[in-house]
């Protein structure tokens, strides 16, 4: 995005200032280029390659480092991209020149056009009439408006300072060196061929942009169309043609004929079919020339919106989520706008978006986590489908943020072409709107018997032709068999995407690693970019709670002189177990997920998280034994916590004709509530305060069907809205919230450890009076770039993000069964 805003505002200065009046840099390139000329100078064409090589890979590498210099500065490096575009675009001061000679020749004042023509070409004009000058300048103007407008704009688009840079030095020693004078004749041979090539595309888009815009100079499109398609190879520049035939047919004028230069002259064939220019077509290719200027700056702004790329993986949890926040972070640093994109995601982790209608909706924790990687607030259209499994066979369908259906694996067939077209919209939207979108699969590519309807893993990427990076996970073992199955599996379309391998979790000595990565890369004929280490410091933010180990992350040294210990209940069906990562990341204090009642009896808080299905994971506790711990715990006065769907449970009893349709079901009797579950889901984000405290503030949000429908009188909450209205209950040690997140809160967080300490006797413990959990969750995010810029070929990355699939990629046999 900063290269596209650089790229408006250097045409836009150019439009309003025209050249620089003084010190113009092309100027004092040209003057550089000729000191070098003469101390190189032979009549042959290795002197004039060495020459060419020289002169244009000094401006690059500026540009280069430059680039370098400013990825972590986007406003830097617009800046940089404006002053440059201003410098080596001249669409001002060519439309200028033709004007000026149109109003010399329109009023009989052929010596100074004469005078004049000099500005535009390096014609003989002394002998030429009114139409030979205006023949001369329109000619000019059509080739000019490639040269000087649109193949810098093209270039910049795509190589940003790098290319304008390099492009316009090219352009400058064609001009200097690459005319066929006796000097030149051999010595200037490799400036001209450099030209040539740098212009076969620009000069192409500049002819068809001609044709596009002929109406505004009250051109006929399809007489300018026909004549560029027969003309334009008559020509004998490779370039040249392309404009030049175009805008004769635009103005239906004929171009072409006897060229007089100093000393030589040149008969060129003819292009177009009417009358021979006159001083009032002048004005009319000037206009042509703009408006195809403004063409050329409107793709070149929106080039890199076109871009996006697909992490697959061989298996669920193999670190795709994690190497997409990765990419997506690198990515950020370099000053591109980009974004995170995952067609379906099947989780009970998520966050809460406020969608463009106001209200709240879901999507995957994972790209709530991915959109902060980006730099962006999340956005709906991140993860369109959301699955949040209620048991081990149904599913609730979450579509772009609200709850629509629940299906199981029979009827799923059913809606998935309606969450398919809504999936592909999305990511459409998205790549309109951003530089590049990095793209999460699920699972695995290579589930052959779900390949028919997919549109999550190559199923996308067929559609929208990304460039697949297959992650294996080492830690599991067979990651070799894992990644050569996944492409052999695949049929030879999809095949063709997937460019090569990311192998994660890494640990030891890389060249024992080596040998694998060589034979992996002879037998499917595509490269590892690379291989990211295992990371003790790599946890928050996790897809599920299966990916944490028994103690989330790594427990700081305690502040004061007592450990808090903390046991999560892992239900069945829990959700958002992020809730408590935020709890980990204080010095002092111990968080770990358990299925056992002993470990309930030896915590200090006992905490018992959200759930899918509250009535299910409620009958789920009483068998275990755990509901026993649990009560058990609170019955010793020690601190319990209830969140969400863990709320819900603490209650007398739970009325749930919704999600599980038991009706009504006794709770665990631990707070005087009871609790309804309503038909439509509250999806919301929350904010207030601490209710004993108003002066400790408290953001959060909200998904859950259930609702207090009665508690006794007096009952105090846990939490206040803005408004002053109460949320959650308190009950002497024990207490609950429907709030996700309120943990990330800092004061909030402090304040509740804090009162837990004291209720659980632990008087040495001490709250750390600077943890920011905001300023964790942004190391953790740098970490992911840093290990991706550190361990990855971030430069092959970039050229897939650029170019796409790479062309040729063998076939791996079998492939797909038929």
């Amino acid at each position: 995005m900063a290269n596209a805003a650089g790229l408006v505002a250097g045409y836009a200065l150019d439009s309003l200032l025209g050249d620089p009046r003084r010190w113009h840099p092309v100027a004092g390139f040209g003057r550089a280029a000729g000191a070098l000329e003469r101390r190189v100078y032979r009549p042959d064409r290795v002197a004039g390659a060495a020459f060419t090589a020289l002169a244009v890979a000094v401006p690059v590498l500026v540009g280069a480092a430059a680039t370098v210099g400013t990825r972590h500065r986007p406003v830097a490096r617009a800046v940089l991209v404006a002053a440059t575009t201003w410098t080596v675009l001249g669409g001002r001061t060519l439309r200028h020149e033709a004007k000026v000679m149109g109003r010399a020749l329109r009023g009989g004042d052929v010596p100074a056009a004469r005078r004049r023509l000099g500005h535009l070409c390096g014609r003989d004009p002394s002998m030429l009439d009114e139409p030979e000058l205006a023949r001369a300048t329109v000619e000019s103007v059509a080739e000019n408006t490639s040269d000087a407008v649109v193949a810098p704009l093209l270039w910049g688009a795509v190589a940003g300072l790098p290319g304008l840079l390099g492009y316009r030095a090219a352009n400058t020693l064609d001009a200097m060196v690459g005319h066929r004078s006796p000097r030149y004749a051999r010595f200037g041979t490799a400036s001209a061929r450099l030209d040539d090539l740098l212009n076969l595309v620009p000069s192409r888009l500049t002819g068809l942009l001609t044709v596009a815009v002929a109406p505004t100079a009250h051109g006929d499109r399809g007489r300018a169309w026909r004549v560029w398609l027969r003309d334009r190879d008559d020509h004998p520049s490779p370039n040249a043609g392309q404009c030049e035939a175009a805008m004769a047919g635009a103005l239906g004028v004929r171009l072409g004929g006897r060229n007089v230069y100093f000393g030589r002259s040149e008969v060129r064939p003819y292009l177009g079919d009417g009358p021979r220019p006159e001083a009032r077509h002048l004005k009319r290719a000037a206009r042509i020339s703009g408006a195809v200027g403004l063409a050329a700056l409107g793709l070149a702004a929106a080039y890199p919106v076109t871009v996006g790329r697909l992490v697959a993986g061989t298996t669920s949890d193999a670190g795709k989520s994690v190497l997409t926040a990765g990419i997506c972070r690198w990515l950020h640093r370099r000053g591109v706008k980009v974004a995170p994109f995952k067609a379906q995601n099947m989780s009970n982790n998520s966050a809460v978006v406020v969608g463009p209608d106001g209200r709240g909706g879901e999507i995957g924790r994972a790209q709530a986590m991915q959109a902060a990687a980006c730099g962006v607030d999340p956005d709906l259209r991140f993860n369109p489908v959301l699955l949040k499994p209620g048991s081990d066979r149904s599913s609730q369908v979450v579509l772009l943020g609200e709850a629509v259906d629940t299906v199981t694996a029979g009827n799923y067939h059913a809606l998935r072409p309606r969450l398919a077209e809504a999936a592909f919209a999305a990511l459409a939207e998205l790549r309109e709107a951003y530089e590049v979108v990095v793209c999460e699969g699920a699972g695995s590519p290579a589930e052959i018997n779900l390949r028919a309807g997919d549109y999550v893993n190559m199923g996308l990427a067929r559609h929208a032709g990304l460039p697949t990076i297959v992650v294996g996970d080492i830690d599991r073992g067979g990651v070799f068999a894992s990644m050569f199955g996944t492409v052999a599996l695949l049929d030879p379309a999809d095949q063709a995407l997937v460019a090569g391998f990311v192998i994660n979790k890494f640990r030891g000595d890389l060249g024992l690693l080596r040998p694998g990565l060589d034979m992996l890369a002879q037998v499917t004929g595509r490269p590892t970019y690379g291989v990211l280490p295992w990371h003790l410091d790599l946890w928050l933010d996790a897809e599920d709670s299966l990916a944490y180990g028994r103690v989330l992350g790594r427990p700081a040294a305690p502040h004061g002189t007592d450990w808090l210990d903390v046991a999560v209940v892992r239900l069945p069906r829990i959700s958002n177990a992020t809730d408590v990562e935020a709890l980990a990341t204080e010095p002092g204090v111990r968080v770990r997920l358990t299925v056992e009642p002993a470990e309930l009896a030896a915590a200090d808080l006992v905490v018992l998280p959200g759930s899918k299905s509250t009535v299910a994971d409620l009958t789920w506790l009483r068998e275990t034994g755990l509901a026993d711990a649990v009560a058990a715990h609170a019955a010793a006065g020690k601190p319990l916590l209830g969140i969400c769907g863990g709320f819900q449970m603490l209650g007398r009893a739970v009325h749930d004709e919704v999600e599980s349709r038991a009706g009504s079901v006794a709770g665990l009797g631990l707070l005087p509530v009871e609790v309804t579950f309503a038909a439509r889901k509250t999806v919301r984000q929350a904010a207030g305060t601490a209710a004993a405290d108003p002066g400790v503030p408290v953001r959060g949000y909200e998904i859950h069907h259930g609702h207090v429908s009665s508690a006794d009188p007096g009952l105090p909450p846990l939490l206040a809205y803005a408004d002053g209205t109460g949320e959650g209950a308190v009950r002497g040690a024990v207490c609950g919230t429907h709030w996700h997140g309120a943990f990330e809160s800092d004061a909030f967080r402090r304040r509740f450890l804090t009162e837990a300490a004291r209720l659980a006797g632990r008087t040495g413990f001490r709250v750390a009076p600077n943890t920011s959990f905001a300023a964790a969750r942004e190391r953790s995010l740098d970490l992911l770039g840093d290990l991706v810029e550190e361990h990855l070929d971030t430069a092959a990355l970039w050229r897939l993000i650029e170019s796409g699939p790479p062309a040729g990629l063998p076939f791996v046999p079998p492939g797909a069964p038929r």
